[in-house]
Order: structure tokens, then sequence, then C-alpha cells
């Protein structure tokens, strides 16, 4: 369980992760910026995430919720969240704002799973790539069985939105956001995205995640994203 945290991470010539955890029975990350990003343009060779959750247990539930999650290197791949287990997983990505890129090797995704799920949700997120080059996935999924929905989520840079996902037609693609340096929704914004996020409080987890990341109340119509904006849009 991680929650209000901010985690900033240099990188090396290793794997480098803002959280990584090895978990048994449930996860959950909350209202946290997390970034793993170098500044100082130097070539690494290494993996960069900014959530690495991993388990060898037989059924295991995950809620992440309300980040922010940048990620950037030179190295072998960038990844905002990755999961990665033996069992099946259930639960939910909601309302999180995940940039990617500057991997000049190999890939980059938002999310990466590779694990069977049922019942896995991921709504009302922002994913934005800053790469050009190379495989660039929004969310990639090695399982081609499982039940995995994705709606009301925005797909910015990517070359290709979604692999193997019950993706749904709310889904926007190839539309800029327009944040700020703070990576907040602004009055430049498109209202299809401060406007298009989809009502969760009948989710089971809706206590998680009733507020933003700034503790702003989500109204109708909720925002994509980990920051609500109720100001004006495009």
């Amino acid at each position: 369980h991680v929650q209000n945290s901010t985690i900033s991470t240099g990188l090396g010539d290793s794997l480098n992760a803002g959280i990584a955890v090895t978990i048994q029975s449930s996860a959950y990350v909350g209202y946290c910026n997390i970034i793993t990003k170098d500044v100082s343009n130097t070539v690494h060779t290494s993996s960069n995430r900014g959530i690495s959750l991993f388990s060898d247990g037989s059924m295991l539930t995950t809620n992440i919720i309300n980040n922010v999650i940048i990620t950037g290197s030179t190295g072998d791949s960038n990844s905002g969240i990755v999961i990665g287990y033996t069992g099946t997983i259930y639960g939910s990505i909601f309302n999180n704002t995940i940039i990617s890129g500057e991997s000049l090797r190999n890939a980059s995704s938002g999310i990466s799973f590779s694990t069977t799920y049922s019942n896995f949700s991921v709504k009302n997120n922002i994913f934005i790539t800053q790469d050009t080059t190379g495989d660039r996935y929004g969310i990639y999924s090695s399982d081609t069985s499982g039940d995995l929905i994705s709606s009301n989520n925005l797909f910015y840079g990517f070359s290709v939105d979604e692999i193997d996902t019950d993706h749904s037609s709310s889904n926007i693609s190839g539309t800029d956001p327009q944040l700020d340096a703070e990576h907040k929704l602004t009055d430049s914004s498109p209202c299809t995205i401060t406007q298009g996020g989809v009502d969760l409080s009948g989710e089971i987890i809706f206590s998680l995640g009733a507020n933003d990341i700034e503790g702003t109340s989500r109204t109708a119509n909720w925002s994509m994203g980990a920051h609500e904006w109720d100001g004006s849009c495009l």
C-alpha cells in the first residue's frame, strides 16, 4: 500500500523503478507523483519503470489510482506501469496521467501486462509518449484471452494504442491534451478530455478515488487523468 507520496529516482545502468514490489495478495498505489526520468542526457542501458509489480501468487488484486507517472531514459525501454504475475490478477487502473518517453533503443509503453487477468479495468487515464520512433504501445498485453476492459482513456503519440484489450469506442486517440508544465489539464485542453472520463462512483473501489490527486472532488463529467479540471475547455 503506497499513498500520498512523491518519488523521484536517478538512473543508472540497471533496472530503475519508482516503486518496485513483489506482492503476495494485493497492491494499492494512489495519489502519488512518480518520476523516473534522466535530466542529464546521459545514455543509459537500463530499463525504466514508474511502477513495477511482480508476484508468483495465484490470485491477486491490484488497484492503481490517481497517480502522475513520468518515465524517461535512453535505455532499453520505458514503461509507466509494468505488471508481471504468474497467477491471475483482478483490479483497476483508474485516472492516472502516464507519460513515457526518450527510449532510443527499444520499446516504450504506458502499461505493460505480462500476466493473465480477469475482470480488470483500465479507465479514465491519460497516456502520452514522448518517443517518436520504435515500438510505442499505450497498453501492451501478452494475454490474448483475458478480460481486460479499456474505456475512456486518451492515447497520444503511440504507434499502437492497445494490444489484446477489450477496448471501447469511448477511448480517444491522437489528441494532444494540452497539459501544463505540472502535467495538469488547462483551459486549452479539449473538452472531450476534461469531460471525457466515465463516472466511477459505482465502482467498488470508489472510496479510493473519489477525489483527484490534489484532493479536488470528481464532478460530472469526470476528467481523464490524475487531475480534475472543471474550468473552461476547447
